[in-house]
């Protein structure tokens, strides 16, 4: 199963840096930070998902960040995690522009 995510990770990675559209952008990063929060809350190793982020000082951040994060018990308080990380940078992404 965590390879089936962290190949979609992979691929989200390889169309962020392809996209033009801002609004696109931060769309296609809420969805790698949750995620990443995902596998934080699964606890996916840090190392592994650094492999994965091929240099990206962004995607390298993002991952950082979550890592800072607890890991949660419940499934409704991972969910609640995951949905405000991904919220959380997908904001942050919308007013740097």
């Amino acid at each position: 199963m965590k390879r089936i995510i962290l190949t979609t990770i992979l691929l989200t990675w390889s169309f962020l840096s392809t996209s033009n559209d801002h609004l696109t952008y931060c769309t296609d990063l809420h969805g790698l930070a949750a995620k990443v929060m995902e596998l934080r809350q699964e606890r996916a190793s840090m190392a592994e998902l650094f492999g994965f982020a091929n240099g990206s000082e962004i995607i390298m951040e993002i991952i950082k960040v979550a890592y800072e994060t607890q890991v949660y018990n419940s499934e409704s308080f991972k969910q609640a995690a995951i949905d405000k990380f991904a919220n959380d940078i997908f904001i942050i992404c919308i007013e740097a522009r």
